[in-house]
């Protein structure tokens, strides 16, 4: 079975990647919003998470508009695709049921700080006239439902110069999966994954309000 996925995985992402070769002679890559895309590999010594740059996501002006790229994927992008396999242990043990010791689950106010995104339509999620403060992590949750779309969309709208600002963006999905990106209008396309997502902006320097959207077709 993890070879089929793999197979499919695979052949997907050959498919994309041919695609944007063959457009990249006639779109524009808009290098301001395009960067590296980062995946978690597992956790360090420390217990802290551990990523990998693993190709790179780049926003394109195409003649039907504006069109983001997963280009130069790593191996580890596949892993994070395929479910894991978890081991039938040998022999199989005796005893009593084991009772596990629950985890304390973060209070909603350690998660979502800054609180939540408004809910417009069953698509659409937004932050409106959001003011960032220099230095400080500002986090807001969304509690996203089950789809069929593979991807989804977090953007960002500078509601000043669009030039004006340096802002990091962090999206966290429910899995501990990180996306990173960062410019004056940060954004970036997640596997569409249920369940709650935080969204983290911090403003490095320059214009402090932004409007954030999620668009979860």
């Amino acid at each position: 079975m993890r070879e089929r996925m793999w197979l499919r995985a695979t052949c997907a992402a050959v498919l994309l990647l041919a695609a944007s070769d063959l457009a990249s002679a006639q779109d524009n890559m808009l290098v301001r919003n395009s960067g590296a895309f980062r995946v978690q590999i597992g956790i360090n010594g420390d217990g802290s998470p551990e990523y990998v740059d693993c190709g790179r996501l780049n926003l394109y002006k195409t003649e039907t508009g504006r069109e983001w790229r997963l280009e130069d994927t790593c191996d580890q992008l596949i892993d994070v695709m395929l479910p894991p396999i978890v081991p039938t242990p040998t022999p199989q043990p005796t005893g009593g049921p084991i009772t596990p010791t629950p985890t304390p689950k973060s209070t909603v106010s350690g998660e979502c700080p800054d609180g939540f995104f408004q809910k417009v339509s069953n698509t659409q999620w937004t932050l409106s006239n959001v003011v960032l403060t220099q230095g400080k992590d500002h986090v807001w949750c969304a509690d996203l439902p089950t789809t069929r779309s593979a991807f989804f969309e977090i953007g960002t709208t500078n509601k000043g110069n669009s030039s004006c600002s340096n802002v990091e963006m962090t999206a966290i999905a429910p899995t501990g999966l990180e996306y990173f990106s960062n410019g004056a209008q940060p954004g970036v396309p997640p596997f569409s994954s249920p369940g709650r997502w935080r969204v983290k902006l911090h403003l490095k320097e320059g214009c402090s309000r932004y409007d954030v959207n999620i668009l979860y077709y």
